[in-house]
């Protein structure tokens, strides 16, 4: 990509999440630079870029789990007798904002309440 024109489009492939920021960029001077590059889960993925005109480029990144910023129920609580415990105990993930589960955390208390 020689001119100062070109659109060249970025796309993720991988995990099943979303990749967002400036997904279309146009080159200057030959080069085509993106701006707020994210993927909301954790994993690896592959980016390719594509241009109209121009052989495709792709590279592999690996997007790490993100710090804890809220719980997830992974499994509800079920089989309710009064007076008895739950057959099903409720399973509480902490998770980062892409809903990946932070497998390092393990000092945050998590407390179970009735409304």
């Amino acid at each position: 990509v020689s001119d100062s024109s070109t659109k060249v489009s970025v796309a993720a492939g991988g995990s099943g999440g979303v990749l967002s920021g400036t997904l279309v960029a146009t080159a200057a001077s030959g080069v085509a630079t993106f701006a707020g590059l994210a993927y909301n889960k954790a994993g690896t993925i592959t980016l390719s870029f594509t241009a109209s005109g121009a052989e495709a480029a792709s590279q592999q990144l690996t997007v790490s789990v993100g710090p804890a910023t809220k719980l997830g129920v992974q499994t509800e609580a079920a089989g309710a007798v009064a007076g008895s415990p739950f057959s099903t105990q409720p399973v509480i993930a902490v998770q980062d904002a892409g809903a990946n589960t932070v497998a390092s955390e393990s000092t945050t208390d998590v407390t179970a309440s009735v409304d």
